[in-house]
């Protein structure tokens, strides 16, 4: 009889250990998460305050059992932000990556999506900068592939039409975008600044800007510059430098050098402690016509006095980019693109 009982209590053991699905294949006690991550230009530390749901279930800080994957309707806000909604379909364990977007975007990130690059916008206050509808920031930006070429056009806050546009903006990954604004309605693309700087003081490495206007009406421009003794007033006549510029467009950099004379300083009230200025005239390359002379002396490099030191014959700036103004009577510095000592 004990036997007997021994040999049904083993049974009704195995019947249970049986009906236990020790592997897993039978009742599926796994569970799945699901995180996010903000890609932003950037620091970003408020994660808390942003709520992302699917099929408007919270999916942060949540556990979900079972490790198939999910389809639904996916919806992240962030304050004020314009909030997202688009199907997903989002595999175990899934990092939702959210890219925070100047003018308030949000989006949904994947790096093979986009580029990013490093915008300089020299912009007066309460102007922004678009290509293809999305904002452009000062430092880092991402931008969709689809989205990298078009027109860079510019707004004034609070107006929905454009004041400017550049066109044929090209953009690839670590590229940088600079531009400048010139006036209310002015601005310029300006290529990437390779130049080495100059080795000494006596150099400057100058370059110019026109956009055009009733007397500097044409294509190329080209710049000779001369020497004026500042003691005597007297105009050198024989070309110190020369450079062809195109209207719209930064041109290349010329040197202007110094340090053919220096001026004694301690020669008191003598010609000996005066140095020389450089003053340019405007050419009409096609011509050769004089478009802006030398002899009103106002063409001054350095028509302010605040590039230079030492009696005239120092720079104040290693590199300087002027823009020529009423109709080439006036070289004015561009402090945003130049470098000081």
């Amino acid at each position: 009889m004990k036997k007997i009982y021994l040999f049904w209590t083993c049974c009704l053991a195995m019947l249970l250990l049986a009906g236990c699905d020790t592997d897993g294949d039978g009742i599926d006690q796994s569970f799945t998460s699901y995180s996010l991550k903000v890609i932003s230009p950037v620091h970003f530390d408020d994660l808390k305050n942003i709520t992302a749901t699917i099929d408007g279930e919270n999916i942060t800080n949540a556990l979900f059992k079972g490790r198939d994957e999910r389809k639904g309707r996916l919806k992240v806000s962030y304050l004020d932000y314009a909030p997202i909604e688009q199907d997903v379909i989002l595999q175990p364990g899934t990092t939702l990556q959210l890219l925070l977007q100047p003018g308030k975007v949000i989006e949904l990130y994947d790096e093979k999506n986009y580029i990013s690059f490093t915008g300089s916008f020299i912009l007066n206050e309460g102007y922004t900068a678009k290509l293809n509808g999305q904002e452009l920031v000062q430092g880092l930006n991402y931008i969709r592939n689809e989205k990298t070429q078009g027109d860079l056009k510019f707004y004034k806050e609070g107006e929905a039409t454009p004041i400017a546009t550049i066109s044929d903006i090209n953009l690839a990954q670590d590229t940088n975008l600079n531009v400048m604004q010139l006036s209310d309605e002015e601005f310029i693309k300006i290529p990437v600044d390779d130049e080495p700087e100059p080795t000494s003081n006596k150099i400057l490495k100058a370059r110019f800007l026109y956009l055009g206007d009733e007397v500097l009406s044409m294509d190329e421009l080209r710049i000779d510059f001369y020497i004026l003794n500042q003691w005597s007033y007297e105009f050198i006549s024989n070309l110190v430098g020369s450079i062809t510029i195109e209207k719209g467009k930064l041109s290349e950099y010329i040197k202007l050098d110094t340090s053919f004379r220096e001026p004694d300083l301690n020669a008191g009230d003598s010609e000996d402690s005066y140095g020389y200025s450089f003053l340019y005239e405007i050419v009409d390359p096609s011509t050769g016509n004089i478009l802006v002379d030398h002899s009103s002396y106002s063409t001054y490099v350095d028509l302010s006095g605040e590039m230079t030191a030492d009696g005239g014959m120092s720079w104040t700036y290693k590199k300087a980019a002027f823009i020529f103004k009423s109709n080439g009577n006036e070289c004015m510095l561009q402090k945003g693109l130049s470098t000081s000592w």
